[in-house]
């Protein structure tokens, strides 16, 4: 960092940031919002930490213009992002072993913080470890996923709901927080320059009320793996692996042929000769209860539409129950 610089806070909180972060890439973007908070558009750019920096002018110019500043890691990273933790929660996160790699104060009592794992976690399960995170902790679940946006610490959180309009002061008030005078009398700013008492009151007239919004601030920027990620991820990944393997058995129940077609062989008396009726019966299903019904609402089907329940052929009674139903046409 530059000596002109040095004393720049919102350089020193992007710097540390993002060197706690520890990306290689990151994508910063400049959103703006219009009426009622709503995104309109997002001026995207990735960049390494150095040109990250360097562009610092350029998203101060964005910011002032009301534009809210995000960064993230490009693509597939080792950190992950819980949103809307008060204080308790954040120190709750310590207590069970989740120090943050960054804790982020986007407005008073809200914080974001990137927890950091010790590889790196692909979309799936750095998804699914974000929306464990945030609900373990009281952190927002809709906000959870591989790559969230959050917000870059050093820049103004523009939200309308922050927004603080300051009333001109009086012409006393503003006259001696901007001015003070010499020995001789006269009216000199910080710079030096001279203004006649006149020409004070014209520049007071001209003034309009101005926008405040608070400040993103960091508040902690340690860049640790945290210590209780290794054992989450490991639970994480193992319920996924359940899930796709349980996924797996459901569609070959479901595409599995049945090994008895006996209990349907025609139509003839079936309440509806639609083409979901022929679809099921073509994998094997037969129908097994027959409950009321309605006229023709699928198509070229004139018959009356019976609400139906599926099972396979290979039930013992399902041609028993179809008979009872409909007589002895319907089960061929």
């Amino acid at each position: 960092m530059s000596l002109s610089h040095a004393r720049d806070k919102t350089f020193e909180a992007v710097e540390r940031q993002l060197t706690a972060m520890g990306a290689d890439l990151f994508e910063v973007g400049a959103l703006q919002r219009g009426d009622g908070d709503q995104p309109q558009f997002m001026l995207l750019r990735t960049w390494d930490q150095s040109k990250v920096i360097k562009s610092i002018p350029w998203l101060r110019y964005q910011n002032w213009h009301e534009s809210h500043i995000y960064v993230r890691p490009k693509g597939e990273s080792s950190l992950t992002l819980v949103d809307d933790l008060k204080v308790s929660a954040v120190a709750r996160m310590r207590q069970e072993g989740f120090q943050p790699a960054a804790v982020v104060q986007t407005s008073p009592g809200n914080h974001q913080v990137w927890i950091k794992h010790a590889t790196r976690l692909d979309k799936e399960l750095g998804t699914a470890v974000a929306r464990e995170l945030a609900k373990r902790f009281g952190g927002d679940v809709k906000a959870a996923d591989w790559r969230h946006f959050g917000r870059l610490a050093g820049f103004r959180n523009t939200k309308g709901r922050y927004r603080v309009v300051v009333p001109v002061p009086e012409f006393d008030e503003w006259r001696g927080q901007k001015f003070h005078r010499d020995l001789e009398g006269r009216w000199l700013d910080h710079d030096g320059k001279a203004y006649t008492n006149e020409r004070l009151r014209e520049m007071h007239a001209n003034l309009s009320p101005s926008t405040r919004f608070p400040f993103v601030r960091l508040i902690e920027a340690s860049g640790l793996v945290a210590q209780g990620s290794e054992r989450l991820v490991a639970t994480v990944r193992a319920a996924l692996e359940r899930e796709r393997a349980e996924r797996v058995r459901a569609q070959a129940r479901f595409r599995a042929p049945s090994a008895e077609r006996g209990a349907i062989e025609g139509y003839r008396g079936v309440p509806c000769r639609c083409q979901v009726w022929r679809r099921w019966h073509a994998r094997g299903f037969g129908l097994c209860r027959v409950r009321g019904g309605a006229r023709s609402g699928c198509g070229r089907c004139q018959d009356r539409i019976a609400f139906a329940r599926f099972k396979s052929q290979g039930q013992s009674k399902a041609a028993e129950r179809l008979h009872r139903a409909h007589g002895p046409e319907s089960s061929g």
